[in-house]
């Protein structure tokens, strides 16, 4: 795999040099970005997936409380256009990470638009007692100016040391960093090492304005989805479509004893056939009545529940614990009137 990503090189030098070409034209104005009506703070990263922008997401739209909305493109829905996430919406009308968000934050409105600057610009008008928007993974999106830019890279796969792709996971050149107000490194170790913030402002090539932040995954107690009325066995078989889904494993066979861990592509539509192969596995262990998942993944699982209704369901919440910077950075998203 590294070698043909490697033999690959030549198109990532062309797909570097269009992607350098379009943020110069979006930096000389000569395309043009459009404010939001509404104060905005874009989530994103520089890789693609997986460096923990969800998390990320409730974490600001807690602090800031009720006069935030949430704006996402909705990846993987079947719908298009301009949508708000109801309490009864599905992941194919609205995608998975929209709903998931919803469900977490019942007091906040959740809205979904491929077109940032148009979502923005609706959101205004059908909820105008909101004082900011919050965009999951709208970095890229440079039709719309910012008024702040959070950009995430994850310890172990910093963009620093990342080729452009396809020989690497860049989506957006290194330089494109430089926009962002705030960069938070996700998913550390539980306990940074001594001199790690001065090493990666260094390592990030940082300028003095930007905070620099560092966070771990923070796995909360699992929460049962579907009781089949049976005991919760100790021996599980687990299921994930995410995009690293290491860090799961690792976790729960710390608190279970993994019998098979069913893995798909991040964002993935679970098919009934994927679903008979879960319910076979689980039936090959006598002992085993308990599937076990995470959050993003319950909300597409729960479709198919009709067909588990013999098996237990649990989902483990993640959240993010800060290990340095958090006050820095919360004093960069609620301060007022925060431009780039």
């Amino acid at each position: 795999m590294q070698l043909l990503r490697l033999l690959l090189f030549p198109f990532s030098l062309i797909y570097g040099t269009a992607v350098w070409l379009r943020n110069v034209l979006f930096d000389k104005n000569i395309l043009p970005s459009r404010k939001s009506p509404i104060p905005t703070i874009v989530i994103g990263n520089l890789s693609v997936g997986g460096t923990g922008k969800t998390p990320m997401a409730l974490w600001v739209a807690q602090k800031l409380g009720t006069g935030v909305a949430l704006l996402s493109r909705g990846y993987g829905r079947k719908s298009k256009g301009y949508l708000e996430v109801l309490p009864k919406s599905s992941f194919e009308e609205c995608g998975d990470e929209p709903v998931l968000l919803s469900n977490r934050l019942p007091d906040h409105r959740v809205f979904v638009c491929e077109d940032r600057v148009l979502g923005t610009h609706n959101i205004s008008l059908d909820a105008p007692e909101t004082g900011r928007i919050l965009l999951d993974d709208a970095f890229q999106h440079r039709r719309l100016a910012p008024d702040l830019s959070i950009l995430l890279t994850t310890w172990d796969h910093p963009y620093s040391s990342d080729w452009i792709l396809p020989t690497g996971n860049l989506r957006d050149n290194r330089m494109s960093a430089r926009r962002a107000n705030a960069v938070v490194v996700t998913k550390c170790p539980s306990h940074l090492p001594n001199g790690a913030p001065e090493q990666w402002r260094r390592k990030l090539n940082l300028h003095s304005s930007q905070v620099l932040a560092f966070t771990c995954l923070d796995y909360q107690d699992a929460q049962l989805a579907l009781d089949s009325g049976k005991p919760l066995s100790k021996k599980v078989v687990l299921v994930s479509g995410i995009a690293n889904p290491k860090l799961f494993e690792a976790y729960c066979s710390k608190h279970f004893e993994v019998l098979n861990h069913f893995k798909f592509p991040d964002h993935h539509a679970f098919k009934v056939s994927e679903i008979e192969q879960m319910l076979t596995s689980i039936g090959n262990f006598g002992d085993c009545n308990t599937l076990v998942t995470t959050e993003k993944d319950y909300v597409r699982l729960k479709e198919h529940f009709s067909r588990l209704m013999d098996i237990n369901i649990v989902y483990i919440p993640i959240d993010i614990r800060f290990l340095w910077g958090e006050e820095e950075l919360l004093d960069l998203i609620t301060r007022e009137n925060t431009t780039t």
